[in-house]
């Protein structure tokens, strides 16, 4: 059947929360021979994001990793679910608090989560804790499972979509240009980091023959949308739906 069918997103006990594999190339001085291996780096974020998603996902990948993949067991990672999961009971309750706090992070990312991936996040956490409940076998086939490592990657998988439709409206001009007016095309957008919020210049409201100074600060989201060093600030339309 189709929705049993091996992705990347549900390969029992191979994607990795936190960290990618890629491949260097060596030569050795020697022989000149050159080999290929495969090293470890932390996942990349996807582009066109806000800091905060960013933050949330990097906290809910690294939450996710110490949960499922912390310790390597004769080859196959295995985290503290899995060692806490061999007391009867309390392993369970421990894995299923654990689960919603990961759960109640990933909520925290601008907008919230739809109600679809919502749903992902909780089936997966009640399948978890129902496999636990199985005398011994269960814990075997719990850590095979890796509920919290699956949920990390559905929400980054979420992200991703959420930051190509963020390009997009770059592109198409659906959110502002930068105040010094330069382009916010694909092209010339670089990663945006700025951390501070812009200010709206001071401005004197003659009432009655006094002048009094307002001062108003805004905190426009921010979107990472490529490698290029050009910095610039998007401020968030009040009619504009991001």
């Amino acid at each position: 059947m189709k929705v049993f069918r091996e992705t990347q997103w549900n390969k029992f006990g191979t994607e990795d929360p936190y960290y990618e594999e890629y491949e260097v190339e060596q030569h050795s001085m020697f022989s000149g021979a050159t080999t290929i291996k495969t090293k470890k780096r932390p996942r990349t974020v996807p582009q066109g994001l806000s800091q905060n998603d960013e933050n949330v996902l990097k906290q809910v990948m690294r939450r996710a990793y110490h949960l499922d993949m912390q310790f390597n067991i004769f080859g196959y990672r295995v985290g503290w679910n899995g060692v806490v999961g061999i007391i009867p009971v309390v392993g369970d309750i421990f894995g299923v608090i654990c689960s919603l706090m990961l759960f109640k992070s990933s909520l925290d990312v601008d907008g919230g989560l739809p109600l679809i991936v919502q749903a992902k996040f909780l089936f997966n956490i009640l399948l978890d804790f129902l496999i636990g409940l199985i005398p011994i076998l269960g814990n075997f086939v719990e850590v095979m499972y890796k509920a919290n490592s699956r949920n990390a990657l559905i929400l980054e998988k979420h992200l991703e979509e959420k930051g190509r439709a963020n390009i997009l409206k770059v592109s198409l001009n659906l959110i502002p240009q930068a105040q010094d007016g330069t382009s916010s095309s694909l092209t010339d957008v670089g990663s945006v980091k700025s951390k501070s919020p812009s200010t709206v210049k001071t401005r004197n409201v003659a009432r009655r023959g006094s002048t009094s100074s307002i001062n108003s600060t805004s905190s426009p989201p921010i979107y990472s949308v490529g490698k290029d060093p050009e910095r610039f600030n998007y401020a968030k339309s009040r009619n504009l739906d991001l």
